[in-house]
């Protein structure tokens, strides 16, 4: 199985700034395990550069970055799903 993670406006209504992570899960013939699901729960600003992995449970794991999350600039965000 394995995972890819991308940026999309469409999953945020289309209009850039406001770009979100989306990943999905795949079988090891490369069909889908399941639909498309936004990562991000802060839509605010852009969601970039995703880079997914999964662990040894096979839990998908996902890391951006966010600017202007806070007043130190940008940030590294992470999500976690069974």
């Amino acid at each position: 199985a394995f995972a890819v993670a991308w940026s999309s406006e469409a999953n945020e209504g289309g209009t850039d700034p406001n770009i979100g992570i989306v990943a999905r899960r795949f079988n090891g013939d490369a069909t889908a395990q399941t639909a498309e699901v936004l990562v991000n729960q802060t839509t605010a600003n852009a969601q970039n550069n995703a880079a997914v992995a999964l662990d040894g449970s096979g839990n998908l794991i996902v890391v951006w970055d966010s600017p202007n999350v806070d007043a130190s600039g940008s940030a590294i965000l992470q999500r976690r799903f069974n």
